[in-house]
């Protein structure tokens, strides 16, 4: 850093003696007096000496920040152009190195002129929005730089993908908790994933970007489930896939009932055996043998029940569990019968 003054005609250069490093930013560091030797020290002095990137504000952009220049939008499959620079109002000369994320896993890199473009080229596999980033890393300076910029490239689908070949869920599950999983295909965005509970309507449950190949399922609701999957892009949406249903929670072994006489008039022991996984038995009673008529008489984790009958009745049992009920049991009779009531 320096100041002039004139004094009886004559150039006076004073130094601020400040080490150069000491300032910070991107500069150019010269020996000023070599340039002052026999020359103008007006334009000998015309150089860069130092660069302070200011950016407004939180949400300010640096002015080192590179541009990605090139297409919005490039169809599936085809070689887009694209040239990374700096901004003209940057004052590096220096050749500058650049590297481009493409959003899908892979990466260019290039090296060009700061302020003129270099040339970059990409095409994608797979269909959608990607967020291109491009980084400048440094110059011959050498200086780093290592900053970035991100923009949206759309990769254009043009036509649907087609159905996944597979789809696979399990047959049972206890805890309400596991995966559905699926084969992966081409020219897919991303994956649909529907479940369908006890018979009825569809519902989209989960979205996943393609390449994901499966989806952790929590807190599914207890009973029959059915699941489906479709691939989509944004030209369209393949046909569904479908798996075969999944018992969500635990059915338990059907009980065997036992009905003995009290001998005392109508009243009789109804007693049945324990199942694993029950959350509640079930004894219903009917005055004919038909189940379809038989109406609840006792729900709970009971092993018995005493019975007070007016007439020849039949009776069954069967276990709960979180994913359904059992099938009845064989029924038993519970009649009247004389005798003394101790």
């Amino acid at each position: 850093l320096y100041y002039n003054t004139t004094l009886l005609g004559q150039d006076r250069f004073n130094w601020i003696d400040t080490p150069i490093s000491s300032i910070g930013g991107y500069f150019h560091e010269y020996r000023v007096n070599d340039f002052l030797r026999g020359g103008d020290p007006f334009n000998a002095l015309r150089h860069t000496l130092y660069f302070q990137p200011i950016k407004v504000g939180s949400s300010g952009v640096s002015p080192l920040t590179p541009m990605l220049t090139g297409p919005n939008s490039v169809n599936l499959g085809t070689t887009g152009n694209f040239a990374a620079k700096m901004r003209p109002c940057v004052p590096l000369d220096e050749p500058m190195s650049y590297v481009v994320d493409w959003g899908d896993g892979s990466q260019s890199s290039g090296e060009g002129p700061a302020k003129q473009d270099t040339p970059l080229t990409h095409s994608w596999t797979t269909s959608g929005t990607k967020s291109v980033r491009v980084t400048a890393t440094q110059d011959r300076g050498p200086r780093t730089i290592n900053q970035q910029s991100t923009r949206s490239v759309v990769s254009n689908a043009l036509a649907a993908p087609p159905t996944p070949g597979s789809i696979s869920a399990p047959a049972n599950d206890g805890d309400a908790g596991f995966s559905v999983s699926w084969g992966t295909v081409l020219n897919a965005e991303r994956y649909e994933i529907e479940r369908s509970t006890a018979g009825g309507a569809f519902t989209q449950i989960a979205v996943v970007d393609h390449p994901a190949s499966s989806k952790a399922l929590t807190a599914q609701p207890f009973g029959y489930n059915t699941y489906r999957v479709r691939a989509v892009n944004n030209f369209g949406a393949s046909g569904y896939r479908t798996a075969g249903q999944t018992l969500v929670g635990y059915i338990p072994a059907t009980p065997g009932l036992t009905v003995t006489s009290l001998m005392c008039q109508g009243w009789n022991n109804a007693s049945w055996t324990s199942s694993a996984n029950t959350t509640a038995y079930k004894l219903y009673w009917s005055a004919s043998s038909n189940p379809a008529n038989a109406t609840e008489l006792y729900s709970g984790l009971g092993l018995s029940r005493d019975v007070n009958v007016s007439s020849r009745t039949y009776l069954w049992v069967k276990a709960c569990g979180t994913g359904g009920c059992s099938a009845l049991s064989p029924s038993r009779v519970a009649d009247v019968r004389p005798g003394s009531c101790n």
